[in-house]
């Protein structure tokens, strides 16, 4: 899938899946990096329902993607 393609709402709708996690890697993060990405993925999974919804992990935070472009963290 293209660049992108994952986190389009519009190409990939989360309504159609019990859910989508996107973690972004960026070249060269450090293993601590990816490991604190991992580590909020599983707390906010603790506390929040994820079915047909897209996350997005990236930069230290996790943004709740929605097919009409809006954004939450």
């Amino acid at each position: 899938m293209p660049a992108g393609g994952f986190a389009n709402g519009f190409r990939l709708n989360p309504f159609d899946y019990p859910g989508i996690v996107l973690v972004g890697w960026r070249f060269r993060r450090s293993l601590a990096d990816r490991r604190e990405a991992v580590e909020r993925l599983i707390c906010r999974l603790d506390g929040a329902e994820i079915e047909g919804k897209l996350w997005v992990v990236q930069g230290g935070r996790i943004v709740e993607r929605h097919c009409d472009g809006d954004e939450e963290d």
